[in-house]
């Protein structure tokens, strides 16, 4: 690790954008992390002298491809080949487009009058704020989930407060 230079990491970069292993986005988030690593072994006195990822570029690569959406028609597919809890889980994912920590922290609170609010996210265990103003907005919710969540919430006793719709 004392002797790594610039060249080196250079190198790996250039050869995962080659290979096509990762996309533009992971290879930043390498650097990021190769970067991080140096910094800590400097900070414990394994390494001197400058970081030699400072200085390396983002080689060009593959973009990131577009997330593929699920036809209606493959969802009700999935619907039905799922159990429960994990199709309504698997429902409340497809129909409202949160992200999977906001899933997470959804609470029955969060469920009123048809629409779903994300006041919380949870993310490794911890909850968190919504990671934007725009993931605090009402989420209106279709017929089709609507029903599965009253079932849910049935099979649960009728929980109405403190616990999580995915649970």
């Amino acid at each position: 690790m004392r002797d790594v230079r610039t060249c080196e990491i250079q190198q790996v970069l250039d050869d995962a954008a080659r290979e096509a292993v990762l996309g533009r986005n992971s290879i930043k988030h390498l650097k990021v992390a190769l970067s991080g690593v140096f910094k800590f072994a400097k900070q414990q006195g394994y390494f001197d002298g400058e970081n030699p990822v400072r200085d390396a570029v983002i080689p060009k690569a593959r973009e990131s491809s577009e997330t593929y959406a699920y036809s209606l028609e493959e969802i009700t597919q999935l619907l039905a080949a799922l159990p429960e809890p994990a199709a309504t889980i698997f429902a409340v994912a497809a129909f409202i487009g949160a992200r999977r920590g906001e899933i997470r922290g959804m609470t029955w609170e969060n469920y009123v009058n048809g629409e779903i609010r994300i006041t919380q996210p949870i993310w490794h265990g911890h909850v968190t704020a919504p990671k934007t103003r725009k993931s605090t907005g009402v989420i209106p919710v279709i017929a089709q989930l609507a029903n599965r969540l009253e079932l849910h919430r049935a099979r649960l006793g009728w929980a109405v407060s403190g616990a999580h719709v995915s649970e």
